[in-house]
C-alpha cells in the first residue's frame, strides 16, 4: 500500500557476516519515500588506503518499524561490497586494447586476459587517461 509520507525500514548489521572495520562505514538511513513501492538503504563508506588491495563487505538485515514488520526470510538480507581495485577489462574492445599495448604471450586481437596484470593495467589508465 503507498503512503503519503516517508516510511523508516529498520535495519541491522550482521556483525558475523561483515568484514568491513567499525568506522569504515555509516548506516545513514532507510526509508520507502512517499508515493513509492520500493525504497533504498543510504550507507557513507570511507574510502580508506587499505581499499586498493582488500574488499570490504557489509551485510545487513531488515528488521521490525514502526511502519513494517518483516516478510519472508530470505528477502531480509542484502550484502554491500566496496574497494578500489582496478577491474580487468569486461568489454572485448578494450581487452584487445589492452593485449597491443603490452604485447602480450597472446595475439595482440585476442579478447583473453590471460597476460593481465593490474600494475601493468594502472599503468596504462596513467598514461592514456582510460576512465572506462
Amino acid at each position: 500500500m503507498l503512503s503519503d509520507v516517508d516510511r523508516k525500514v529498520g535495519v541491522a548489521v550482521v556483525a558475523e557476516d561483515t568484514t568491513a572495520p567499525a568506522g569504515s562505514y555509516e548506516i545513514l538511513d532507510a526509508v520507502i519515500p512517499a508515493g513509492k513501492r520500493e525504497g533504498y538503504i543510504r550507507v557513507k563508506i570511507a574510502n580508506t588506503a587499505e581499499l586498493a588491495s582488500v574488499s570490504y563487505e557489509l551485510t545487513v538485515k531488515l528488521e521490525k518499524s514502526a511502519d513494517f514488520n518483516v516478510g519472508p526470510e530470505q528477502y531480509l538480507t542484502a550484502k554491500l561490497i566496496w574497494n578500489n581495485i582496478l577491474p580487468a577489462p569486461t568489454n572485448n574492445n578494450l581487452k584487445r586494447s589492452y593485449n597491443m599495448l603490452i604485447a602480450g604471450e597472446t595475439n595482440f586481437i585476442s579478447t583473453s586476459l590471460n597476460s593481465y596484470s593490474t600494475s601493468a593495467h594502472l599503468a596504462i589508465v596513467d598514461a592514456l587517461g582510460w576512465d572506462d
